[in-house]
Formats: C-alpha cells, sequence, structure tokens
C-alpha cells in the first residue's frame, strides 16, 4: 500500500474491540511485535463440533466468560527470551473509526503495562507511526462524539 494512503498512528492508543464487547483498551503501538495481543485469563481448550476453541476472561472482566474458535497456536518468543505458546482467535478491531480484521493471540500480561499490543502484521499496511504521538484514534473519537 503506498504510504499515501496510510494513517498516522502514535506509540499508543485507545482501541475498540467490537466483536467482544470492548471499548477504549489501552493499547501499545509495537513495531518488534508480529501479531496483536491482549491480556485474558482462565483460558481453557474446549471443543466445539470437533473443533478447538478457547474460553477465557479479559482483563476488564473477570466474570464475563468470552468462547472463540481457535484459528491456530504460536510459539511466541518475548523480549525476554521466553518461549510462549498461545492461541490466536480472529476478531476485529476498531481504529479510526475503521474495522480491520486481526489474528488476536491471547496471554497472561498482568505484568505488563499495557493490556494490548498492536503488532506490525496489522501495521505494516495500514498506518505509520509517530512515536513524538498518541491516542491519534482515540481523540479523533472523542471529537466526532462531541459533533
Amino acid at each position: 500500500m503506498a504510504t499515501k494512503n496510510k494513517l498516522i498512528i502514535g506509540r499508543r492508543d485507545r482501541v475498540d474491540l467490537p466483536e467482544l464487547d470492548l471499548t477504549d483498551i489501552d493499547a501499545k503501538i509495537d513495531t518488534g511485535a508480529y501479531s496483536c495481543v491482549i491480556h485474558c485469563l482462565n483460558m481453557k481448550i474446549i471443543q466445539r463440533d470437533g473443533r478447538p476453541w478457547v474460553r477465557f476472561t479479559l482483563y476488564d472482566d473477570e466474570e464475563k466468560k468470552h468462547e472463540a474458535p481457535i484459528i491456530l497456536y504460536k510459539s511466541i518468543k518475548s523480549s525476554f527470551g521466553e518461549v510462549e505458546h498461545r492461541c490466536m482467535i480472529q476478531t476485529s478491531l476498531r481504529l479510526f473509526e475503521n474495522d480491520y480484521p486481526i489474528q488476536l493471540a491471547l496471554s497472561d500480561r498482568s505484568t505488563m503495562k499495557y493490556p494490548m499490543l498492536i503488532g506490525r502484521r496489522l501495521l505494516t499496511d495500514h498506518f505509520i507511526v509517530d512515536v513524538s504521538k498518541h491516542n491519534l484514534s482515540y481523540k479523533k473519537k472523542l471529537k466526532s462524539k462531541k459533533k
């Protein structure tokens, strides 16, 4: 995609995951990460119609359980050099009032500052990262709500 068609995004933003009923999630824009990942707990692999699904609770709500088909398992090497095996699900992410299909890794990020990372798989075709900026999509969202 040509550079002129890409949106500027800052080093962090607040994003929505409409299919999971989550809004204004603090997310770090991470060009070092390939995939998007979100903090979740209580992951359990279940079978539904002969296919593997995952049941989990997200960082904001210990009570509400979510379920989704697992689209793949991925081994991820952390910045600390540790390998973690993660379930990946398909969902959509909303930035700048646009929905983007993403593969979302589920992981316990309780020791991390941001509950979500946005990786370069999404960034590459749609965004240019300006690390001097932050919350550009969120500010646009707030401005459009005031109108």
